[in-house]
């Protein structure tokens, strides 16, 4: 196998076409000197990569319109449109132990930045700050995916987001600590 080959495991190739070799147990396929051609360890094809690339836009978009149609009251108190019913309390951190985990008020911080209240949002939780703007990111992403897709080109690969959904997690786990300390030492 040359370097320009992308390949998950090595099995003999039956059929050649158009620079792509496809295994016998058509689990993998080996693409030759294309650069940026989709992980060969998803297996995806064409229709299931249009399914995960829409699903992921609809979700996106899910997100982004909650966060513009819902409201906060009394900070901590979660409506939707015409309602004047609170959503039940999710975490069940606190519900069983009375305390916060690291993504308590996420949905808030999410619902504040939706209605420009960058302050609130910093209040409520502030990795929020740096995972709604990925998930905003999300709709123009995967549309030029679902385009890339239906134009029978590979999917684009975004270098560094295993680093930066890394860094998110750290970072909400460091500012989770650093409450719990915080909380500490004013109960002490």
């Amino acid at each position: 196998m040359s370097a320009d080959q992308v390949a998950v495991e090595i099995t003999p190739a039956v059929s050649v076409a158009d620079g792509a070799a496809r295994c016998a147990d058509e689990s993998q396929l080996v693409v030759e000197g294309v650069e940026g051609a989709p992980s060969p360890g998803l297996g995806f094809s064409t229709r299931g990569r249009v399914i995960y690339h829409l699903g992921l836009l609809m979700l996106s978009t899910l997100v982004i319109a909650l966060a513009i149609t819902m409201s906060v009251e009394q900070r901590s108190r979660v409506t939707l449109p015409g309602m004047s019913v609170p959503l039940p309390e999710l975490c069940a951190s606190k519900r069983m132990l009375n305390y916060p985990c690291p993504g308590c008020g996420m949905t808030r911080a999410f619902i504040s930045l939706g209605h420009g209240r960058i302050i609130d949002a910093w209040g409520f939780n502030p990795a929020a700050l740096l995972l709604f703007p990925i998930i905003a990111l999300q709709l123009p992403w995967r549309i030029v995916q679902l385009w890339r897709v239906r134009r029978g080109k590979p999917d684009l690969e975004p270098r560094g987001m295993t680093t930066v959904a890394m860094l998110l997690m750290i970072g909400m786990l460091v500012q989770w600590l650093a409450q719990v300390v915080s909380d500490l030492i004013i109960a002490a």
